[in-house]
C-alpha cells in the first residue's frame, strides 16, 4: 500500500470472465480467515468454487454489499451480487493474501490451502511453480536464438496449461454427473476443449507427456460411464456440447495405438464405438439415413461430417488392433462417407442437399463461416479441401493424381485470401 489510510481489500464474489454469480456466500472464520462458495452459470453449467482465504495481517471488520445493500461489521452473509470490503486494523506496506480454491467443498478448499499454501511464503510458492514448469518445459530441448526459445517455450507452456487435475487433495472430484467420487491415488482431470486440441495437442502429449496423457484418457473415461457417452468439449465438469465432432475418440484411439495402455482398453473401445454411432451428437442420425448431413436439414454440415469421418477411423484402428471385426467394419466404412462430399467438378469438398446436389451456385472457396447456418466452422472450403488424413491416397486418386494435387495445394497457397464472413445462411 502506498497509503497507511484506509487500508482494504475488496473480494469480488459476482465478478467473474464471461459469468455472473448466481449464488455466493461468506463466512468470517476467525480474525485472518474467510470461506465461502461462488456458484456461477456461464460457459459451463452450475459451477461451483469453494474458497478458503487466509490473509497475512487480522482485519478489524468487513462491510459488505449483498444485492446492492450496504452491511457493515457483518460476519457472515449470502446473496447473488457480493462484493466484500476487509478493512484493517492497522496499516501495513503489504498484506499477503493465500486461497485454497475446491470444486467439492469448503472443506476442501482448507485442506488444499493446508496441504499447498499454509505455511510457505509467496517466494517459496513462486520458486515450486518455477521448478515445477521448469521440469515440464524441460521435456523438450532445443537449439535456437533467445528469441526463437522465447517463443518456442511460450508456445509449449500454453500447450501445457490444460487440462488440468480437477480432484482436491484427498481425492475427492465433482464428476461430470454432479455428484462427489474420489479416485484415489490417480488424478481426475477436466478441460478439454477436445475440437482445438485433438490435431496437435493431444498428439503432443502422448510424446512429451504419455503417463499423464493415459491419465487424460481414464478421465475420459470415467466420464463416459457417468454421462453415457464421451464429452463433446468439457470444460468444469460440464459437457459444454461446443464446437463439432467426437473428438474424445482419436484422443484414446491414438494412446491406444503408441502403446499408451494404462486404461480399461475394453471399456474405452466400448466407449469410442458407442459414441460414433450415437445420436446425442448432432448430424449423427441424418447420417445414418443418408450417408451423409444435408445441407438443407442441418447446419455446418461439411465441417461435421469430414471430421465424424476421421473419428470413425480411429474406431476402426483401435478395433482392427484389438480383434473387434464387427466394430471395425463398421467404422471403417463411415470413414470413408467423406465421399458424398467430393465435387469432381471443382474438386472441393462441398455441402449437399437431400435431392443429392451439391452447394454450386455462388460458391466462393474463400468464404470463411463462423458458427451460423453454413458449410464450414471457422473456416472456409480451401481449409476443408484436404481434411481427409485417414485416406489420403484415395483422395489424391480423386483429384487425378500426385500432380494434379500438388497443384490443388499451390492454388490454395498462392491464390488471393479475400477473408471474408460468409453470411452464414444455407
Amino acid at each position: 500500500f502506498d497509503e497507511p489510510k484506509d487500508q482494504h481489500i475488496i473480494l469480488d464474489l459476482n465478478h467473474g470472465n464471461n459469468s455472473k454469480a448466481y449464488e455466493a456466500t461468506f463466512q468470517v472464520v476467525n480474525e485472518k480467515t474467510i470461506q465461502g462458495v461462488r456458484r456461477v452459470n456461464g460457459w459451463a453449467k452450475d459451477r461451483s468454487i469453494f474458497y478458503y482465504a487466509e490473509f497475512s495481517e487480522p482485519f478489524s471488520d468487513i462491510t459488505a454489499s449483498i444485492d446492492e445493500k450496504e452491511i457493515d461489521k457483518i460476519q457472515s452473509g449470502e446473496g447473488k451480487k457480493i462484493i466484500l470490503a476487509v478493512n484493517f486494523r492497522k496499516p501495513v506496506k503489504e498484506i499477503v493474501v493465500k486461497v485454497g480454491i475446491s470444486m467439492v467443498s469448503e472443506e476442501g478448499a482448507k485442506k488444499n490451502f493446508l496441504a499447498e499454501a499454509n505455511d510457505k511464503t509467496f517466494e517459496q510458492i513462486r520458486k515450486e511453480g518455477f521448478e515445477v514448469w521448469n521440469k515440464e518445459l524441460a521435456r523438450v530441448k532445443i537449439n535456437a536464438s533467445e528469441k526463437d526459445k522465447r517463443v518456442f517455450y511460450t508456445s509449449l507452456y500454453h500447450a501445457l496449461v490444460v487440462p488440468n487435475i480437477f480432484n482436491d487433495v484427498d481425492g475427492n472430484f465433482r464428476g461430470i454427473d454432479n455428484q462427489i467420487h474420489n479416485c484415489g491415488e490417480d488424478s481426475h482431470y477436466a478441460l478439454f476443449s477436445l475440437w482445438d486440441t485433438f490435431r496437435a495437442a493431444h498428439p503432443l502429449y502422448t510424446v512429451i507427456e504419455p503417463e499423464r496423457n493415459e491419465a487424460f484418457v481414464r478421465s475420459l473415461i470415467d466420464k463416459w460411464k457417468r454421462l453415457g457417452h464421451l464429452p463433446k468439449w468439457e470444460l468444469h465438469s460440464n459437457d459444454t456440447f461446443c464446437m463439432i465432432g467426437y473428438h474424445a475418440i482419436p484422443v484414446i484411439a491414438d494412446a491406444y495405438m503408441k502403446g499408451q495402455r494404462n486404461f480399461d482398453v475394453k471399456e474405452g473401445l466400448k466407449a469410442i464405438a458407442f459414441t460414433s454411432e450415437d445420436e446425442y451428437y448432432d448430424g449423427v442420425a441424418l447420417i445414418k439415413k443418408y450417408g451423409y448431413i444435408p445441407a438443407d436439414m442441418d447446419t455446418r454440415t461439411v465441417a461435421k461430417a469430414l471430421e465424424y469421418a476421421y473419428d470413425d477411423w480411429c474406431v476402426a484402428q483401435m478395433a482392427k488392433e484389438m480383434g473387434e471385426k464387427d466394430i471395425y467394419e463398421k467404422a471403417i466404412v463411415r470413414a470413408q462417407y467423406y465421399k458424398y462430399y467430393f465435387d469432381p467438378t471443382d474438386n472441393f469438398l462441398k455441402g449437399r442437399y437431400s435431392d443429392g446436389k451439391f452447394h454450386s451456385e455462388n460458391f466462393d472457396p474463400t468464404a470463411v463461416y463462423h458458427h451460423g447456418k453454413g458449410y464450414y466452422v471457422e473456416g472456409n472450403a480451401w481449409h476443408y479441401a484436404f481434411f481427409v488424413p485417414q485416406d489420403v491416397n484415395t483422395h489424391i486418386d480423386m483429384i487425378g493424381g500426385d500432380e494434379a494435387y500438388v497443384n490443388k495445394i499451390d492454388e490454395m497457397f498462392e491464390g488471393e485470401n479475400l477473408g471474408e464472413q460468409a453470411d452464414d445462411v444455407v
